[in-house]
């Protein structure tokens, strides 16, 4: 379960910035989402610059779209799970 936001940003590739203390930032990090930051880091701004300057949109949305049809894919065999539950 993850925030709308989340999905919205594979949609329109749109990269996100997380915090790398929860789930949500680990997987922005370990996708190639976006960039995942320490809340609690004083340097948070250089980090954003970096990444601002590095960033790569065709990477970006190759991850994006990866992602992306994992998620359609699980949702799909969730849906078919409950119809053969409800087949009985």
């Amino acid at each position: 379960l993850m925030a709308n936001k989340f999905y919205d940003a594979l949609i329109y590739k749109k990269p996100l910035i997380g915090n790398s203390e929860i789930y949500s930032g680990q997987l922005i990090k370990n996708e190639g989402l976006g960039i995942s930051i320490s809340y609690h880091s004083e340097c948070y701004l250089d980090q954003i610059y970096e990444y601002y300057q590095t960033f790569d949109m065709k990477q970006y949305a190759i991850s994006a779209e990866k992602v992306l049809n994992k998620i359609i894919e699980e949702d799909q065999d969730y849906m078919q799970k409950i119809k053969e539950f409800l087949k009985g």
